[in-house]
């Protein structure tokens, strides 16, 4: 009997040792080495490096972390099928590993970046486009003092909505401002601190599961937050920190925000300039191992009277461009702002653009929330919703509970997500050239889509006859319709979509 027991434990553990060198495409698989040395201070002390070999032969660099307790770890994100093998190694020759695990086909969405056939929009490892979801939260959300029972009921009811991307306050660093971050404990990761990195780590891990993104509005150098000023310190930052969550595939980055151009002082009295955004923006490029999407909050206007959507368009290093602006209800400036931004083509995030009941943003009834919501779609933007009263951290989007939720507002932005993912939209981009008196996305051949915010007659500039549909963001009917006239009307006089999908009229 005795026997029979070991034996059995003996494969249990055997089974485990397996399954712990099993990890499916783009999860994580971590190890440890131990040292016996002491250190004054294992941050700088002393490195892990690891040499990661994959299944084809290639093989990259990557550091590992020190995670307390005389135990440093590093962590993988395959993202390809087969025999990964690494080798481990601290710089000072007190530990050294070199083993391997096999990365098996699973069911989880790769790290997002623009998307190969037509990088207006993001997807999934650039090939699986995605409608990116996205609703912002204020200060509390990774807070000890929101509970794991509050935090989880906000996280369900997430889900339920579809949303599928957290834009979230002070992640990295607190905001430390009154009716902001003030008051919320928030993981402190600088100084570097192992336990303070596990709890953010042990949310981000939750957020994995449910398959949700991640948006860091403050970035690695916030506003009113406290972060390195020496250059030195900032690296190490940089790379402990990428160290930690590069491996974790629903993350983007952000270098900053909000606008670190627009109030220089609030960030360590001016120490975040724009040659010093340029200047960690590339650390973070060079410690990445795992190249997320990196972008930087960028301000509203340029000081002048004047818009600035961009000014780090066309830096190499900027992935996506991240948007505050267009806050009034004219729907004509909201998709000139977008499309007027996009001077390179890469996918735009209208970040501070679609803000519910934020103080600084003109009221949006329903129908202009729809109408607002489609335009800047069509403009060639995946958006940031917020649900405020107030500032960014007031509202729904402070408290995270569902029942201060206005749920006309995220019924009608849901429905307009919903109309789009029915749709190719991933194939389209905005042309203006096609069509007078509306908004127009097309493939560049017989695909189009066509906004008419009012229910307008416009005139279109491609080949006839085709056929196609309209389609009622209202009500969500649908009617078939031929086009043989350049002239084109509307059913009505509401706001109508129209698909061309590319079919002839025979």
């Amino acid at each position: 009997m005795i026997k029979t027991i070991g034996l059995l434990l003996l494969s249990l553990l055997l089974q485990s040792c397996r399954a712990e060198k099993t990890v499916p495409l783009w999860g994580i698989f971590e190890s440890e080495v131990r040292s016996n040395n002491s250190y004054t201070n294992p941050f700088r002390d002393v490195d892990l490096l690891v040499r990661v070999t994959r299944p084809d032969g290639s093989h990259f660099n990557q550091y590992g972390f020190f995670d307390g307790q005389a135990t440093w770890k590093f962590r993988i994100m395959p993202g390809m099928e087969g025999k990964w093998k690494y080798r481990a190694e601290m710089t000072d020759s007190s530990a050294y590993l070199e083993r391997e695990f096999t990365c098996v086909k699973g069911d989880l969405n790769g790290p997002l970046e623009p998307y190969d056939n037509n990088p207006v929009w993001p997807a999934y490892c650039g090939f699986n486009p995605v409608q990116i979801r996205c609703f912002h939260t204020g200060d509390r959300f990774f807070a000890s003092n929101f509970s794991d029972k509050e935090r989880k009921r906000f996280l369900d009811w997430v889900q339920q909505q579809g949303y599928n991307m957290l834009s979230v306050g002070s992640h990295y660093l607190n905001r430390q401002q009154t009716g902001r971050g003030n008051g919320w404990q928030t993981p402190r990761l600088w100084p570097p601190d192992p336990d303070e990195y596990r709890r953010m780590e042990s949310i981000l891990s939750e957020l994995e599961k449910r398959n949700i993104y991640i948006h860091p509005f403050a970035g690695f150098f916030g506003r009113a937050a406290e972060w390195p000023v020496d250059h030195d310190a900032q690296e190490l930052y940089i790379r402990y920190t990428l160290a930690r969550i590069g491996a974790f595939r629903n993350i983007i980055l952000n270098v900053g925000g909000p606008e670190p151009l627009l109030k220089p002082e609030e960030y360590q009295n001016g120490n975040m300039t724009r040659a010093d955004i340029n200047r960690v923006a590339l650390l973070i490029k060079k410690h990445d191992t795992y190249s997320h999407m990196l972008s930087v909050h960028n301000r509203t206007g340029n000081g002048k009277g004047d818009y600035e959507q961009d000014p780090f368009i066309y830096e190499k290093w900027e992935d996506y461009s991240t948007l505050q602006g267009a806050k009034s209800t004219d729907l004509d400036e909201t998709y000139k702002f977008i499309t007027e931004s996009r001077k390179i083509v890469k996918p735009v995030f209208a970040h501070e653009v679609m803000w519910y009941g934020n103080m600084y943003h003109e009221g949006l009834d329903p129908e202009t929330l729809r109408k607002k919501a489609i335009t800047l779609i069509m403009a060639g933007a995946f958006i940031n919703f917020g649900d405020m009263n107030g500032n960014s951290s007031s509202g729904f989007s402070g408290c995270l509970n569902p029942d201060s939720a206005s749920l006309q507002a995220h019924r009608i932005i849901k429905t307009v997500w919903d109309i789009f993912d029915a749709l190719p939209f991933y194939e389209l981009t905005p042309i203006d050239s096609l069509v007078d008196n509306a908004f127009c996305m097309s493939d560049g051949s017989g695909k189009h889509l066509i906004y008419s915010p009012h229910g307008d007659s416009f005139s279109v500039k491609f080949p006839l006859p085709v056929s196609g549909r309209w389609i009622s963001p209202a009500d969500g009917t649908v009617k078939p319709v031929s086009i043989s006239s350049c002239e084109v009307t509307p059913p009505d006089k509401n706001d109508w979509i129209l698909y061309i999908n590319g079919e002839s009229k025979p």
